[in-house]
């Protein structure tokens, strides 16, 4: 086991792929390691809503 620290990228959707190159497991004996693949899964938010790359919070103030 080891730990990755990852960079995700915003404006990223549930479905898209990050490769880490080099971040995988161990090809075989001597070999480097292979390339790390992620699928991103983005949960709904109770507060805020996605609206494209914009994330909107509705705060419910009135103008007058």
């Amino acid at each position: 086991r080891r730990q990755v620290k990852v960079r995700i990228p915003a404006g990223i959707s549930s479905g898209q792929k990050l490769r880490l190159a080099g971040k995988g497991g161990e090809a075989g004996p001597g070999m480097p390691p292979g390339d790390l693949y992620l699928t991103i899964q983005v949960h709904e938010h109770p507060l805020f809503k996605r609206d494209g790359d914009d994330i909107i919070l509705n705060l419910g103030l009135m103008v007058c």
